[in-house]
């Protein structure tokens, strides 16, 4: 299966609203989209978008599909380091090998195009689907923010990880 990223595009914006209102993506996510999202909200999210030079989104595509989104947000070039989000909203698409491919993208990106020296994110705990391939690609746990995050009536460590260029 041939994927292809491209810019996020003001078109994409329902897909974005059925991603994040999808219980099995949005459950390991932050709190700003933990209950769900609408359409005015990405809207708005898009109109700020445009005008932050700190992100850079964009959709993945599966065989012409779009099926989610990587990208950085919180760009920090004077640092050189920047904090990457990766979303497979596609229920189908994930445990197929794609976040890892995103991940690829997204790190060869960050360090040759925008000449970073460090790549991270934020992992819940119960995401160990994910923190497993983030483990696999070689992201290393930094830090653990104990009981940070209340999902079903239980908190859950956030994990913070890391890689660096070379």
């Amino acid at each position: 299966m041939k994927i292809i990223y491209r810019p996020i595009k003001f078109e994409d914006l329902p897909l974005r609203v059925k991603w994040y209102n999808n219980p099995q993506v949005n459950k390991y996510l932050g709190e700003q989209v933990r209950d769900g999202t609408t359409l005015k909200d990405q809207k708005e999210w898009f109109e700020s978008y445009q005008k932050d030079k700190e992100r850079k989104i964009f959709i993945i595509e599966a065989g012409k599909k779009p099926i989610g989104f990587v990208g950085f947000f919180e760009i920090k070039k004077i640092d050189r380091n920047a904090h990457i989000i990766i979303v497979i909203g596609e229920d189908d698409y994930r445990g197929k090998g794609i976040g890892k491919q995103a991940l690829k993208f997204i790190t060869d990106y960050g360090f040759k195009k925008l000449n970073l020296h460090k790549i991270y994110l934020h992992v819940y705990s119960p995401n160990i689907a994910a923190i497993k391939c983030y483990e696999s690609f070689g992201f290393k746990k930094e830090a653990t923010l104990k009981e940070q995050c209340f999902i079903n009536n239980k908190f859950y460590d956030e994990i913070v990880m890391s890689i660096f260029g070379k």
